[in-house]
């Protein structure tokens, strides 16, 4: 057993990966992420929502996205996830892993859905999946 790595992990996520985090509402779990991963340069965030209504919603976005950018993190506002793999930042950007943030009542088709829009961004198939 390995006692020291240089590597921090939690559960599914590491460091080392480079994560999509797709549909954040106050932009909160990036930045739980960002802490406990000690880094966010390795994240970019989207959210459907524009920075006007994040900050008319969330009382905590303001403060979310100044930490986010202090910690490196790439936030993408105003991002439809039916149409991200072609976002101009997003087109030829692959990920480790691509996590899914938000809310719907078709939960039994949001993989086959979700899969079929943002396939394209992943690195591979082990990293894509809803978490």
């Amino acid at each position: 057993m390995e006692l020291f790595s240089l590597e921090k992990r939690i559960t599914h996520y590491s460091r080392s990966q480079k994560i999509l985090l797709v549909g954040e509402g106050d932009l909160s779990f990036p930045v739980c992420l960002a802490r406990t991963l000690g880094s966010a340069t390795s994240l970019v965030a989207t959210s459907l929502d524009s920075e006007v209504t994040l900050m008319m919603d969330y009382s905590k976005a303001t403060s979310n996205l100044n930490e986010l950018k202090a910690r490196g993190c790439s936030t993408l506002l105003g991002v439809n996830v039916n149409t991200m793999s072609q976002h101009p930042f997003l087109i030829n950007q692959r990920f480790d892993c691509i996590v899914y943030n938000f809310l719907t009542p078709v939960t039994s088709m949001v993989p086959l859905l979700l899969d079929a829009a943002v396939s394209k961004l992943c690195s591979s198939e082990v990293g894509l999946g809803v978490h």
